[in-house]
């Protein structure tokens, strides 16, 4: 059921209800749900520069899927038979549904929506515009990331492994599909998470990651390796944590954008507030012995089935957050990040190039390495020795070029709020 505040709108709408026929006009002025600075979700006249059918919510940065059907069951004959990507894609969605059918009103130009679920989508398609943006903006990444989002609005999402019912609640990207899921919600009524900005950034950020660290691959190359491993899967584990601490850098880096500023509690208003704290970035955190115990030792189900590549990857985050805040070079460090993830020049190689390199040995894929590859695409001294030191401290790493070092400038100092461990 909606929030009885979302469904007090419906009261403030008159006219005729329309879909509009002709092509529209660019941009398109449409209302949607923004988040007040008091956490009030209100409608607000926003300018779409992408839509090119809004009855469908459909145009260059994505387009909305209705009533599609994906069953996840590893004893489904046609997935244990399928031997091309394509044939397991077809084996996992069972329906692919159809274009979304938005209804708006037309008031003086202005489109808008006539029920709770055109809200729904229309918001989430100004947050995926927003999201393709942001990234465009940064100039580090190529338009082939960033175009034609295919993005499932409310399908029946069912992961047999984790349980009798279909998924709720999560809105997630899925890359067996190559698409993003907005899952019907059930708890989550506050603010639904196809209308928080954050998490819509977050995901996108998810399919940037793929798109350049992972090449688009439906199956990256270093998940199918090593998650086949019997026992520990540090790499994995490290990577997991990786394109979760950095989406949500992403989401957070995004939402400084916005008309009301940064927000490094964007889970607030959809979430419990103990998510919100733990995921909050300006909060001070370290690296505790155990969690870096569990990052190298643990399997890929251990490490993540409690959630630990979150808790890892908000320690990443925040401490990139940290070295933008204090030097004031957010931008710079945004650019950074995302020149990290592939680099083709074998000096100073990428993400994307250095997983190939240590695709035989997992081992060698260590949280250290990662971020020494980050900070050496860091162009600017005083933002490098400030994202050196945070990285430091806030993941109880080493200086040095040795297994597992954090490699910086010699003349990098190690901040002093958390101990280094071993």
């Amino acid at each position: 059921m909606p929030s009885p505040r979302l469904l007090l709108l419906g009261v403030v709408l008159f006219g005729t209800a329309c879909e509009p026929t002709v092509t529209p006009p660019n941009p398109t002025r449409m209302m949607v749900l923004l988040k007040d600075p008091d956490g009030v979700l209100r409608p607000n006249q926003v300018e779409l520069t992408t839509l090119t059918r809004p009855a469908a919510l459909e145009g260059t940065a994505g387009f909305l899927i209705g009533g599609a059907r994906i069953e996840v069951d590893p004893s489904d004959p046609l997935v244990q038979n399928a031997r091309t990507y394509e044939q397991l894609r077809d084996a996992l969605v069972k329906d692919e549904g159809r274009p979304v059918k938005a209804e708006f009103f037309d008031q003086a130009g202005v489109l808008w929506p006539a029920d709770f679920h055109t809200w729904n989508m229309a918001t989430a398609y100004y947050h995926l515009e927003r999201s393709a943006q942001y990234f465009r903006d940064t100039g580090a990444v190529p338009e082939s990331a960033l175009d034609k989002a295919r993005v499932y609005y409310f399908p029946k999402v069912h992961f047999h492994d984790e349980g009798p019912d279909p998924m709720v609640d999560n809105a997630m990207w899925y890359s067996l599909v190559q698409s993003l899921f907005v899952l019907p919600f059930d708890a989550l009524q506050t603010e639904p998470l196809s209308i928080n900005a954050g998490v819509m950034t977050h995901e996108f950020s998810h399919r940037v990651f793929n798109r350049l660290v992972h090449r688009g691959a439906p199956m990256p190359a270093a998940i199918n390796a090593w998650s086949s491993t019997v026992g520990s899967t540090p790499g994995l584990n490290v990577l997991d944590a990786l394109d979760e601490g950095f989406a949500d850098f992403h989401a957070v880096a995004s939402s400084c954008r916005s008309r009301f500023g940064c927000d490094t509690r964007f889970m607030s208003t959809s979430f419990d507030p103990e998510v919100a704290d733990n995921r909050d970035l300006a909060a001070p955190r370290c690296m505790s012995a155990a969690l870096a115990n569990a990052l190298y030792t643990a399997g890929r189900e251990e490490f993540g089935g409690v959630g630990r590549q979150y808790a890892v990857g908000t320690l990443i985050a925040s401490a990139l957050w940290e070295a933008a805040e204090s030097t004031g070079q957010r931008e710079s460090l945004e650019q950074a990040l995302l020149d990290a993830y592939s680099d083709e020049n074998l000096s100073n190689p990428g993400l994307a190039q250095v997983l190939e390199l240590t695709l035989p040995d997992q081992t060698a894929f260590t949280l250290g390495l990662a971020m020494s590859v980050v900070v050496s695409h860091i162009s600017d001294p005083t933002l490098k020795l400030a994202a050196c030191s945070s990285l430091a401290d806030r993941l109880g790493l080493q200086f040095g070029s040795g297994y597992g070092q954090l490699m910086c400038p010699d003349n990098a100092v190690r901040g002093t709020t958390c101990e280094v461990l071993p």
